[in-house]
């Protein structure tokens, strides 16, 4: 698993914010980051339920907001684990 290359604090490429918590999330979406396996992860909100190890991932800007359709795309789902649609997790863009 990749890790945080740069000075970004709080980014864990295998956490996932969920919209039911009463927590804050932590970045914005459309936010990037470089990881130590020289790949950029972008923040995102799930549009829909996205697979573990879904690799097809499409994210797009609508109204605002970063969202990912769980097909479409190139970008992987980085949690590991299972995304439900209003999640907020980071994906690897290339």
């Amino acid at each position: 698993m990749a890790n945080i290359s740069g000075n970004t604090i709080g980014v864990d490429f295998t956490k996932v914010w969920s919209d039911g918590l009463a927590q804050p999330r932590p970045f914005k979406t459309g936010a990037t980051v470089l990881g130590d396996d020289g790949k950029t992860y972008q923040y995102a909100k799930a549009s829909a339920t996205i697979a573990s190890g879904n690799t097809a991932v499409n994210i797009t800007l609508s109204s605002g907001e970063y969202v990912a359709a769980n097909s479409g795309g190139s970008a992987d789902n980085a949690s590991g684990v299972s995304l439900a649609a209003g999640d907020h997790a980071w994906f690897k863009i290339d």
